[in-house]
């Protein structure tokens, strides 16, 4: 029984020990002891413990935090570069869009143009202008009708 307090007293070093900082014992003015965390603004102290060094090696600990930096650095990429990709897959998008709307007017003024009583000019190969015959225009309003329904579907 008598190596209880021993054991009391060994437990309580061992906790003041496991602190994380130092604890200071200094005299005031007035001659009193304080006991603090922070040194005495001047004068003489004891540090009664030291604070305890890191328990895993400092080098290692550096490596680690390396380690998630640089994964969060690719992770932060990788999110850019994904975000990059949805941002030009939807700018092609809008431009298929705008693309398919011009062709939808070109197709609609190529239906009016030739479902009207105007004569209708083509341009051959060697740049002189042709005036389409009845055939030539029912096919190429066919074609454009064609045109309209695909371009122009809701």
């Amino acid at each position: 029984m008598k190596f209880i307090p021993l054991l009391l007293t060994l437990l309580a070093g061992m906790t003041l020990q496991v602190q994380a900082e130092a604890i200071y014992k200094w005299r005031d003015a007035t001659g009193k002891y304080q006991y603090t965390e922070v040194p005495p603004p001047s004068g003489d102290f004891e540090v009664l413990n030291e604070p305890l060094a890191p328990s895993e090696d400092p080098n290692k600990v550096m490596e680690k935090l390396r380690n998630q930096v640089d994964e969060a650095e690719k992770a932060r990429e990788e999110t850019e570069k994904k975000e990059q990709e949805k941002e030009k897959a939807q700018n092609e998008n809008n431009d298929r869009a705008a693309l398919i709307a011009k062709n939808c007017d070109v197709a609609k003024g190529n239906v009016k143009a030739l479902e009207s009583d105007q004569p209708v000019v083509r341009t051959d190969a060697q740049g002189n202008r042709i005036v389409l015959s009845g055939e030539e225009r029912q096919k190429a309003l066919q074609q454009a009708r064609k045109d309209m329904d695909y371009y122009c579907k809701p």
